[in-house]
């Protein structure tokens, strides 16, 4: 499933190429061709957590603000394809299709896309629970470990992948966060001090901020463009090293 750092970056690429455009057309696999969002304009595409949202403007609606909401589950992917691939695609995989420009934005395999009311926000059954995204801002850390407390999952590896406590975090950054931390995967959430949990969020939130670049998701360093990785540099301490030599 992708990460936040991943729907954050497509998020952003996204805004480069449909923000402020308007829709030549709008699909969805349920509803077909909306023609009614045809001439629309794209207000705003912000991403929550691992949650992607389009915010679209139609004079010829009411409300006239509606939300693009997509979750690309275990095995989605967003592209950008010609039009008649993207029909080709339509008739497998696509659950959503953005026309722009003459191209569309094709997001196949999503697990969850729907379009909202913006007043269907608060009280939507998963995005209305989410908890601070790591990637928005300063982080309040007493407001995470408030959260870890009150939902209080069983352990330190479900803690970090409950999205209600903070989100963005998935299995690779769990992985990376509990070795960086020298905490057991089965370690009670119960008997993690508060202190240790700030410092699993405030390290989780670093990580994904460090992984915002056009680099491969990397967490035994920091890359920048003026130090990129190196050919056959481990990218993680653990995930994805099964039977390889620890590297510390």
């Amino acid at each position: 499933m992708p990460e936040g750092d991943t729907i954050h970056k497509l998020a952003a690429r996204l805004r480069e190429h449909i923000e402020g455009r308007c829709l030549d057309g709008l699909w969805l696999r349920e509803r077909g061709w909306l023609e009614v969002f045809g001439g629309s304009r794209v207000d705003e595409v912000a991403a929550i957590g691992k949650h992607l949202l389009v915010v679209i403007r139609s004079e010829r609606t009411r409300p006239t603000r509606w939300i693009l909401h997509v979750h690309l589950g275990m095995r989605g992917r967003w592209s950008v394809v010609s039009p008649d691939d993207a029909a080709a695609r339509s008739r497998h995989a696509a659950r959503v299709r953005l026309a722009v420009a003459g191209r569309e934005w094709v997001a196949t395999r999503a697990s969850v896309a729907e379009l909202l009311r913006p007043g269907e926000l608060e009280a939507h059954p998963t995005l209305s629970r989410l908890g601070p995204d790591l990637l928005d801002g300063p982080l309040d850390l007493d407001r995470i470990v408030q959260r870890a407390r009150a939902y209080d999952p069983r352990t330190v590896s479900d803690l970090l992948l409950d999205q209600r406590i903070a989100c963005g975090l998935g299995n690779v950054y769990r992985n990376e966060l509990l070795f960086l931390a020298g905490l057991p995967p089965t370690a009670p959430t119960v008997d993690v001090s508060d202190e240790a949990i700030r410092r699993l969020y405030a390290r989780g939130g670093e990580l994904l901020r460090a992984n915002l670049g056009g680099w491969r998701r990397t967490t035994t360093r920091r890359v920048t463009p003026e130090e990129p990785l190196r050919r056959g540099e481990p990218r993680s301490f653990v995930y994805g090293r099964k039977e390889l030599p620890c590297l510390r």
